[in-house]
């Protein structure tokens, strides 16, 4: 049995133990979780194409608002907020803006309301040369020896 400590502060119950901080008042009964945010881990950046790179990541939480995505080119110092992926997603597609055979940089977050988790780890990939291109499978054509008089 886990070891909890229960306070009544204005009206409002708060229930410190192992699991995280919940807080119950305003009428309800049910307690609501505000655990601390995990970062998203692990995290991983592959190359598709010339012009996206895939991100993955294992949503290691139950109630954040979403995951804040930052990317960096190589050669510029700081990273720029991309995108925030919706609640539960655990994984993004960057096709903004993506140059040809050249390396981006990449962390994530957590978010809740004003709340953040730690930030992953930096992943990176390079986007390919170019695009792959698809080569047409020939087709046979008869000529006069295959035909049969």
């Amino acid at each position: 049995m886990t070891m909890s400590k229960i306070y009544l502060l204005l009206g409002i119950v708060v229930v410190l133990g192992l699991g995280g901080v919940f807080l119950s008042g305003g009428g309800t009964d049910t307690l609501t979780a505000l655990a601390t945010l995990k970062k998203p881990d692990p995290f991983s950046a592959t190359a598709i194409s010339a012009s996206q790179i895939s991100l993955n990541w294992v949503d290691t939480n139950s109630s954040e608002d979403g995951y804040q995505i930052y990317r960096r080119k190589e050669g510029v110092s700081s990273f720029s907020l991309i995108v925030t992926a919706p609640q539960n997603s655990t994984n993004y597609q960057d096709q903004q803006g993506l140059s040809t055979s050249t390396k981006y940089y990449y962390k994530a977050r957590a978010v809740r309301g004003g709340s953040n988790s730690t930030y992953s780890v930096v992943a990176n990939a390079t986007t390919l040369a170019s695009n792959p291109i698809s080569t047409p499978i020939p087709t046979s054509t008869s000529t006069p020896e295959d035909t049969i008089a």
